[in-house]
């Protein structure tokens, strides 16, 4: 179970991810995520970037949640280890995935790119998300 992020307002469903790129042999540094079903793709935030060394990038359009379009830099992730980790870093889920695209933007999500692997449930009145 991971709980709700309650320094939101409203509090929000999110998740603490570690990735790694295993074409490069790279792990990025852990973060959370906003779990947002209404996002086609996840997102790594540019701060996590700047910590890394090389990672294939590439550009694309990008319809965004308010409708503006504009071209957006992507991560591309041949091949990752993606961990849901609890609170306290307990590693809850590990997953393999295979060419993934994460659009670049200053707040990271975990969208229906990668949910749509799992079993996502929301328990708003106990501010708790499932995920296996």
């Amino acid at each position: 179970m991971f709980p709700y992020d309650i320094n939101k307002h409203p509090p929000h469903p999110s998740v603490r991810l570690r990735i790694t790129d295993l074409r490069h042999h790279l792990q990025l540094p852990v973060f959370e995520a906003l779990i947002d079903s209404g996002s086609d793709c996840s997102a790594i935030p540019r701060r996590i970037l700047s910590q890394v060394g090389p990672l294939d990038y590439e550009q694309a359009r990008v319809r965004y949640a308010n409708g503006r379009v504009e071209t957006g830099d992507f991560v591309r992730l041949l091949s990752a280890s993606i961990e849901l980790l609890a609170p306290d870093g307990t590693v809850q889920s590990t997953r393999g995935y295979n060419d993934l695209r994460f659009v670049v933007l200053d707040e990271a999500l975990l969208g229906r790119d990668i949910l749509n692997y799992h079993r996502c449930e929301l328990d708003g009145p106990a501010l708790l998300c499932a995920l296996t």
